[in-house]
């Protein structure tokens, strides 16, 4: 009677423990962007960066001489970053920002680009070509 009694006990336990693993609550899975940190364009002014993600993505950049191509996809994916050429004797450095569709994911690739090695190169609009 004292072995029922502790078995009966002890199956108590172990179903008030147990939880049911079926509850009502949705699984939320965290929405993820991962990308290179750093890339650097090649010679014809491009290079690709690899995508990881599990959401939609959208990737943008705040200077004019970087196109990116496509700029939003779909979890994994590549991109196609294309510069326009560095006439300067400076290397160039951009930031392309990836952000999640709700805004709640954002991850940076720094792009950097050499600086010209043509010694005639031509100044930008704006740029003084004289030294100060």
């Amino acid at each position: 009677m004292k072995r029922i009694t502790i078995c009966l006990i002890f199956l108590a336990a172990l179903m008030a423990c147990g939880g049911d693993d079926s509850d009502d609550e949705p699984t939320v899975t965290k929405e993820y962007i991962v990308v290179n940190e750093v890339v650097r364009l090649d010679e014809n002014n491009e290079s690709t960066a690899s995508v990881k993600a599990n959401c939609k993505w959208f990737a943008s950049t705040d200077v004019d001489w970087i196109a990116i191509d496509p700029a939003s996809g779909e979890n994994n994916g590549k991109i196609t970053l294309k510069g326009r050429p560095n006439k300067t004797t400076d290397e160039r450095r951009a930031t392309v920002t990836f952000r999640n569709e709700k805004n709640t994911v954002e991850q940076y690739l720094v792009v950097l680009q050499s600086k010209s090695e043509d010694e005639s190169f031509i100044p930008e609009a704006g740029d003084n070509p004289l030294p100060e």
